[in-house]
C-alpha cells in the first residue's frame, strides 16, 4: 500500500471540526446509550464501564473485525498503514447500501464523511464516540437511512503505539 503525506497548503484544517460537530449534531436528539442486551462483542469498555474507562488498541481491532462480521457487504475493516512498531492502522468504511469502494463513491459523487477518534494515547474519546455513532447509524437508530445516501470512514485511532 502506497501512502502520500499531504502538503501542509493541501490538508483541510477544519475537518475535525466539522466531524465533530456533525457527530455532535446527529447525536444530539439520541436517548442514552443502553447496553442492556446488546452483544459485547459491539460494545466498548467504556459504555461496558459506564463510561469510567477506555479500551486500549486492541479493542480497535476486535470492534473493527466485530462491525464488518455483523454487517457484511456494509461494513469494511481496512488496514491503511502501519506504525513504526508494524502494528497495523485500521480504519472502517460503512455503507447502507454497500458502496464501499473509493472509486465508485467518487464516480457516483456520493459524499463521504470522515469522523477521526483519538490520534494519539490519551486523546481516546473520540474512538469511544466514533464507535458508537457508526453502530447508532448502522442499526438505523440515529438519522434512519443516511447511510443509503452517504458513506462513512471511520478512522478510530491514527496511531497506535506499543503502550496502547
Amino acid at each position: 500500500m502506497t501512502h502520500r503525506r499531504l502538503a501542509e497548503h493541501d490538508r483541510p484544517q477544519n475537518w475535525l471540526d466539522v466531524a465533530v460537530a456533525i457527530v455532535l449534531l446527529a447525536s444530539a436528539g439520541l436517548p442514552s446509550i443502553s447496553v442492556a442486551g446488546r452483544p459485547d462483542e459491539l460494545t466498548t469498555v467504556a459504555e461496558r464501564s459506564g463510561f469510567i474507562r477506555t479500551g486500549r488498541y486492541d479493542e480497535v481491532e476486535r470492534l473493527c473485525a466485530a462491525y464488518a462480521a455483523r454487517w457484511p457487504g456494509k461494513v469494511r475493516c481496512l488496514e491503511f498503514g502501519r506504525t513504526p512498531e508494524n502494528r497495523p492502522m485500521l480504519a472502517l468504511v460503512a455503507s447502507g447500501d454497500g458502496l464501499l469502494d473509493p472509486a465508485a463513491n467518487r464516480e457516483r459523487g456520493r459524499p463521504v464523511v470522515y469522523f477521526q477518534g483519538g490520534i494519539h494515547a490519551g486523546e481516546i474519546d473520540g474512538k469511544d464516540a466514533g464507535f458508537v455513532a457508526l453502530r447508532e447509524l448502522l442499526e438505523g437508530r440515529a438519522s434512519p437511512g443516511a447511510l443509503e445516501r452517504t458513506t462513512v470512514l471511520l478512522m478510530a485511532y491514527g496511531t497506535p503505539r506499543s503502550r496502547d
